[in-house]
């Protein structure tokens, strides 16, 4: 990997904050005028790909002021795929709400 430790950790922050706010963004989606809006079919599936939004923004936006640029091809690689090995905490976490 060639993401450096404390933006390892900073991504991993992101991670932990969203799936602590599972249980609203759930809540939220789950009223039928949302829904319908939205043209939502799977909440879960919606909240899952809303998540990735939620860590990548404030990710990119915290790297990007702290290192005055964006990542390259190989350090995205590794923002994917950590935010990759959490998906299963993630979906869990939907799953348990």
């Amino acid at each position: 990997m060639v993401l450096d430790e404390t933006d390892k950790e900073m991504l991993e922050k992101e991670i932990r904050l969203f799936i602590e706010v599972i249980p609203h963004e759930i809540r939220v989606h789950m009223y039928r005028d949302i829904q319908g809006l939205l043209q939502i079919k799977e909440v879960g599936d919606f909240v899952l790909g809303l998540g990735i939004g939620y860590i990548i923004c404030p990710f990119l936006s915290k790297y990007v002021s702290k290192h005055g640029r964006k990542p390259t091809d190989e350090e995205f690689k590794d923002i994917q795929i950590i935010i990759i090995n959490h998906v299963n905490a993630i979906r869990e976490a939907i799953l348990k709400t």
